[in-house]
This record gives C-alpha cells, sequence and structure tokens, in this order.
C-alpha cells in the first residue's frame, strides 16, 4: 500500500509540474491527459488493495484475469431504513408497463424473509442503514479449478474465509434483488450468508436470478439455494461475499 501512495505522488508531482508550464503545448497537453489517467488508475488500485490486502488483490487478479475485471465485481449497496412492511412494499411493486409485480418471490424466500424481519439485525437496521461493499465471485475464482472439482460450502466458505472475505448480512439478498433490475448478467448469483431454515426447516440462502419467456420478457426472482454443510457447488456458480472489515 505505501508503494502505491510512493507511486501516486511521484505521479501528481509530474501532473503539477506539466501544468505550471504557462503555454503547454499539444503534446504537453495529452501527456497530461495521460497523467491524469495514470493517477486515477492507480488510485482504483490503491482502494483494491486496501479493501482486499495485497495477497488477496493479487490472488483474485490473476484468477479473474485483470485489475479492471476486478473493480467491476465490486459495488456498494446501501441496505436497511426500511421497516418490514416497507421492504415487503418494494419487493411487491407493481411495474406499470405489465401490470405485474417486478419479482417473483417463491414460497422458501418468503419464508426466509419473514424470519429474517422478526431478527435483531434487521430490526437495527430499520433505524440504521449501513453502506457496505460487496464483491462478486464464481466458484472458480477462488481457486477451484478442477473438471471435476464441486467443492461443498464449507470447502466454499472456508476458502472465502482465507482471503479474508465475509459473509453478507441476510437483508443484501431483498436489497440486491431490488437494486439489480438492470444488468442482467449480474442478476445470478447465491448471498454468501448464514443460513436461515424455511419453512420446512431446511437450511437456505437468498438466490437472485431471473427468467425469460416466450416473448422475451423478462422476469427478475428472488429464490433460495439449500445451503448445508455439505451442498456441492460447480465451478460457475457465483456467490456475493462483503469485503472484510464491515460489520453488522
Amino acid at each position: 500500500m505505501n508503494s502505491q501512495i510512493l507511486e501516486i505522488g511521484r505521479k501528481k508531482s509530474d501532473l503539477d509540474l506539466a501544468l505550471r508550464d504557462e503555454k503547454p503545448d499539444a503534446a504537453r497537453g495529452l501527456a497530461c491527459q495521460r497523467q491524469i489517467i495514470e493517477i486515477i488508475e492507480s488510485l482504483k488500485t490503491a482502494i483494491l488493495i486496501e479493501n482486499l490486502g495485497l495477497e488477496t488483490y493479487n490472488f483474485l487478479v490473476e484468477q479473474v484475469g485483470s485489475n479492471e475485471e476486478l473493480e467491476s465485481r465490486i459495488s456498494a449497496l446501501t441496505i436497511g431504513g426500511d421497516t418490514a412492511e416497507e421492504l415487503q412494499a418494494k419487493l411487491e411493486a407493481v411495474d406499470p408497463e405489465t401490470g405485474n409485480c417486478k419479482f417473483q418471490i417463491d414460497n422458501k424466500a418468503q419464508s426466509l424473509l419473514n424470519k429474517m424481519y422478526q431478527s435483531e439485525e434487521f430490526k437495527k437496521l430499520v433505524q440504521n442503514q449501513k453502506n457496505i461493499q460487496t464483491i462478486r465471485l464464481k466458484v472458480s475464482d477462488l481457486g477451484f479449478t478442477g473438471d471435476g472439482d464441486r467443492p461443498t460450502a464449507d470447502q466454499l466458505f472456508a476458502r472465502a474465509f482465507e482471503l479474508g472475505l465475509e459473509f453478507c448480512p441476510a437483508e443484501v439478498g431483498p436489497y440486491l434483488r431490488i437494486k439489480n433490475t438492470e444488468h442482467l448478467d449480474k442478476c445470478r448469483c447465491c448471498i454468501a450468508m448464514n443460513t436461515i431454515m424455511d419453512q420446512r426447516d431446511e437450511p437456505r440462502i437468498f438466490y437472485i436470478s431471473y427468467a425469460t419467456d416466450i416473448h422475451s420478457i423478462h422476469f427478475l426472482q428472488l429464490h433460495t439455494y439449500w445451503a448445508d454443510h455439505s451442498t456441492e457447488f460447480l465451478l460457475f456458480d457465483e456467490f456475493m461475499f462483503r469485503l472484510r472489515g464491515q460489520k453488522n
């Protein structure tokens, strides 16, 4: 991190010198633009390293392919500020264009929501919104690579914890479902969270997804995924984790 800060400082000093030129020519102007871009990119990298830690940053960049791709996997999410009734109303909102509900919530997901609404964590969030940083990763991004490699939930989460990632609050499920309505490529993932028992006492986590009918109409879904300690996942399955250092 210190080396990143020193590099940013050096680039900024070069830029300051260039900007002091009273009559910069076109070449100097282009150079300044390039330096501004470099400073911005260096800042982005420094922020990623600060959020992830240098070792995890290096590992994930190698896994996903580039700093830019890793950056695209990280997003901010605000949770809380709604009572159970208010959040449920948002989830049951009607699309004025189609006259249908915006989101499809199955019985198991509603069962998890009902239990979440009763939790002390949810009640605290009603009065105090939280802004958290999330990261979306495929199972393969965590280092599982074999053709027949199907890690269990215990193995998957243990690996994520080794990298400094954390479980999301359960509230990430419904709030992420409400937020992600346009980018369908980001609309299909499990929420890495402590399991909640559904109405059949089955351990489940939230799963956001979408379906498309024969008329190419998209249905945004809030479902669940069975996730006991022995549940196996495929390499292309995606999970949303929370970046470390952000407690409920």
